[in-house]
């Protein structure tokens, strides 16, 4: 799809609407409101570019506009391996039972020796700085689960 303008984005996001079924999504109506949010985006004016892969490049592109929203991984992005849910925003190693985890973040800016300060809701105080190549592999391997996205939003004039 990366070479499809928003209008043939579209029209192939309402041809897989009913097909489209995303087992980390749980249910199939899940990945029909899935599909849906993007086609009320793109409706809506949104513009929707596929790229073949995510590189810093992009992400230092968009962040010059503003902030960046997107998904990774956090066992792979911090190295904690595999874990189960220990509570709101808790969760313990268990590399038996447990699972990795995506959830999203927010870039917020990079520092002068290239690290990208996110927007963390599961580390305290909120805010964590990353190297790119942590980074670009917790967004990589998100992508095993579901878009790996980056979304910026333009003020309305």
């Amino acid at each position: 799809w990366r070479d499809l303008n928003s209008t043939e984005i579209l029209e192939r996001l309402k041809a897989v609407r009913d097909s489209r079924d995303v087992a980390s999504l749980g249910e199939k109506s899940n990945s029909t409101l899935y599909v849906d949010s993007y086609i009320k985006f793109i409706e809506a004016g949104g513009e929707l570019i596929v790229r073949p892969y995510i590189t810093t490049r992009l992400i230092d592109e968009l962040l010059a506009l503003g902030p960046v929203c997107t998904t990774i991984n956090y066992s792979t992005t911090y190295g904690t391996g595999r874990s189960i849910e220990a509570g709101l925003r808790k969760s313990t190693y268990d590399d038996k039972n447990g699972r990795v985890y995506n959830h999203q973040v927010v870039i917020i800016s990079k520092d002068n020796q290239g690290k990208y300060q996110l927007a963390e809701p599961n580390k305290e105080p909120g805010f964590v700085w990353v190297e790119p190549e942590q980074l670009l592999a917790g967004i990589t391997a998100a992508q095993i689960e579901c878009d790996n996205g980056l979304f910026y939003l333009t003020p309305l004039n």
